[in-house]
């Protein structure tokens, strides 16, 4: 892979993970802290993103794309896959939520990574995208990436067993939406710039795209979430505005996920997005040291030790794909 593609591929990446364990702990903060619950949560940030993505679609549509209701317009290569990931996006929303109501941000976040072996397994197969085949270097780094979210799990306490059906339809509705948003992308790239390929796209071309699928998908969300607004929003502003601790960390998070997914691809993407789970650790022990046990619990020393190196873990993950690219 291009260093002028990946280097920027790495550094968005990372920016997801960091964004990512912010949201995760605004979400908690809200269902725990301000007793809001997790579809109230989901109902009114996802009004709030897609308010935003309604206001940056007509600045991020590529100038050569047509819009969907234009004579001869080929938007269904990239509408079709953006919204149906947008509607699954919505149960996979829904899934991590009502798990994160019963169990710990830094918990649940790790367990995600596990994506990774459908995600790969997608790619070597040719599964709904191009066929990639992943490598033996690649599949050890995945392994790895796995061996750390299962450490970082495995010594804390464990999820109750009724969250592991969500965690579950969290992962697999994750996966989809993935390669659904990684398909999108390749289509805006060949339709908005003129291309042949979307291999030809530069950096600047691939992140718009990204960026660009990205507001698609959340006015599509958004308009779900509408119709839920009369039965599970608030008519309290203080509510809106406690929502946007999860809001706000989420958008960044999907500008930069999507950027990531257009520059590397869904599967080093995803073992990037992956070292959130140091993130979740490490934000998660100085919120428990700073006394607040009802969002994260606070740890012992040897328990924290134990995950940051089950975290590094993961960062060598990380290192070895990016090498083996």
């Amino acid at each position: 892979m291009l260093a002028a593609l990946l280097i920027p591929g790495v550094i968005l990446g990372l920016l997801t993970a960091w964004a990512h364990s912010l949201a995760y702990l605004g979400s908690r903060w809200f269902t725990v802290r301000k007793r809001g619950t997790s579809v109230q949560l989901l109902v009114i940030a996802h009004v709030q993103l897609g308010v935003v993505a309604l206001v940056g679609m007509p600045l991020a549509w590529p100038t050569q794309l047509a819009w969907p209701w234009e004579a001869g317009s080929a938007s269904g290569a990239w509408l079709a896959p953006a919204a149906t990931g947008g509607v699954v996006l919505g149960i996979a929303q829904s899934s991590l939520f009502a798990a994160l109501r019963f169990t710990d941000a830094s918990t649940v976040s790790p367990l995600l990574t596990l994506k990774l072996i459908l995600l790969g397994l997608a790619a070597n197969f040719g599964i709904y995208s191009e066929r990639i085949p992943i490598s033996g270097w690649g599949w050890l780094a995945i392994g790895l990436a796995i061996i750390g979210a299962i450490m970082i799990q495995g010594i804390g306490k464990p999820p109750p067993l009724r969250v592991w059906p969500l965690i579950g339809i969290t992962i697999l509705c994750y996966s989809f939406v993935d390669l659904s948003i990684v398909h999108a992308i390749h289509a805006v790239c060949e339709q908005g710039y003129g291309l042949t390929t979307a291999q030809d796209a530069g950096t600047v071309q691939r992140v718009g795209a990204g960026v660009f699928i990205a507001t698609v998908l959340y006015v599509v969300t958004a308009t779900a979430a509408l119709t839920m607004l009369p039965w599970f929003g608030s008519r309290e502003p203080t509510v809106w505005r406690d929502a946007l601790a999860y809001a706000g960390p989420w958008a960044v998070a999907m500008v930069t996920l999507y950027g990531t997914f257009a520059l590397v691809g869904a599967v080093f993407g995803s073992v990037l997005q992956g070292t959130r789970a140091l993130w979740s650790v490490l934000l998660g022990a100085w919120v428990g040291k700073a006394g607040d046990g009802s969002i994260e619990t606070d740890h012992h020393h040897h328990v924290v030790a134990w995950r940051v190196v089950a975290a590094a873990c993961m960062v060598a993950a990380v290192a070895l794909f990016g090498w083996m690219r």
